[in-house]
């Protein structure tokens, strides 16, 4: 089937989010239990490219992490860190058991999107700590005072290294450009960031694309979801069912860029152009049963 994506801004979102799936054979349907996460961990790994942090101290980089921030965005992304959580938390590289209490990269997005903070692991020691939240919510907000508003000038991201009880956590702040579109309004209450934090994050490039087609690594549509949750994170080539190559780390971006805007107001959402050709797309949408919501 061929999606008319190139005509999206004149079609209902719901006609898209609607579109028939392809027989089971064409996707890679995730309920992600142990041992799925035990088989599939080779495909889970990120690694922190940034600048090598060999100091404590924040360090604004425009370079890497985007110019012309937006402080009020920023400030968003802030206020959804819980300052108040005292407790210690694992952090951990995602697909490793036993599985940490917060998988890394950890991202919390503004509402709109632009501005990010994540949470990765330090190229120089090992993929796994333990802080508080209060701890991350302070780092990002030196990150934000220093950089976003440190008035020197043009707004930059940055990071701050040596984070958590070992140092081997980095928090950045960083600009980020969304390409998302929502559609209709859930009546389920699915929680997509549990089905995002088991996503892979591979940052070498895949090719994803129909099954049968040559050279593709990844099949679409690649569907992911969780048994405890309504919410369905998929994976399509639009607007063409043709291949194209791109990175899970980028799909996982966008998809968290489609949570911050669409799912948490409870709408099914899209992000487009992905990919070295801009044929990759992932949506959440809400599995709730159509008989058990109401009309809208």
């Amino acid at each position: 089937m061929i999606f008319t994506f190139l005509c999206l801004g004149l079609l209902s979102l719901d006609r898209v989010f609607a579109a028939t799936i392809p027989p089971s054979s064409a996707i890679f349907a995730s309920s992600l239990d142990n041992a799925a996460l035990t088989n599939l961990s080779k495909g889970f790994s990120f690694q922190y490219t940034g600048p090598v942090i060999m100091q404590e101290g924040v360090r604004c980089d425009g370079a890497n992490y985007g110019t012309r921030l937006d402080l009020q965005s920023c400030d968003d992304a802030l206020r959804g860190l819980d300052g108040d959580d005292t407790r210690t938390l694992t952090f951990g590289q995602r697909g490793v058991l036993p599985r940490a209490q917060q998988t890394l990269p950890f991202r919390r997005s503004s509402g709109d999107g632009r501005c990010v903070i994540d949470v990765v692991h330090s190229s120089r020691g090992p993929a796994r700590d333990a802080a508080t939240s209060l701890m991350i919510k302070e780092a990002a907000a030196r990150v934000v005072h220093f950089c976003v508003n440190g008035g020197q000038g043009t707004s930059r991201g940055g990071y701050v290294g040596h984070i958590g009880l070992n140092g081997n956590l980095v928090v950045i702040v960083r600009k980020y450009e969304p390409n998302v579109q929502c559609g209709r309004r859930w009546n389920g209450f699915g929680d997509c960031k549990q089905v995002l934090d088991r996503l892979p994050v591979y940052t070498l490039p895949e090719v994803f694309g129909p099954p049968g087609m040559m050279g593709v690594n990844v099949m679409t549509p690649s569907i992911w979801n969780l048994g405890s949750s309504t919410c369905r994170v998929r994976v399509d080539n639009i607007p063409l069912q043709k291949p194209d190559t791109g990175a899970w780390f980028d799909i996982w971006a966008a998809g968290e860029a489609v949570n911050a805007i669409c799912s948490r107001a409870r709408r099914d959402g899209l992000a487009r152009d992905l990919g070295n050709n801009k044929g990759i797309a992932v949506s959440l949408l809400d599995e709730t049963p159509r008989s058990v919501q109401s009309s809208k």
